[in-house]
């Protein structure tokens, strides 16, 4: 999933999602990511939840949270 954010982002801080409905209805909308020093995804910001992730000596996602946010 982070390599495909990371991907979709084309290196800004924004990125699209689709989601395709019952019925061929094309919903879209947009997620706001945050990188740290090394430019690697430490959040991802949806509306009502935020996705969270922290990285091990390896670079390699060692924890990740998930947070609902109150509107």
């Amino acid at each position: 999933f982070l390599l495909i954010a990371d991907y979709l982002s084309d290196n800004s801080n924004q990125v699209k999602t689709y989601v395709m409905r019952a019925g061929g209805s094309l919903d879209m909308g947009q997620l706001t990511l945050r990188r740290d020093s090394q430019n690697r995804i430490i959040e991802i910001v949806a509306e009502g939840i935020t996705a969270r992730f922290e990285y091990g000596p390896d670079n390699l996602v060692s924890e990740f949270q998930l947070v609902k946010r109150k509107n």
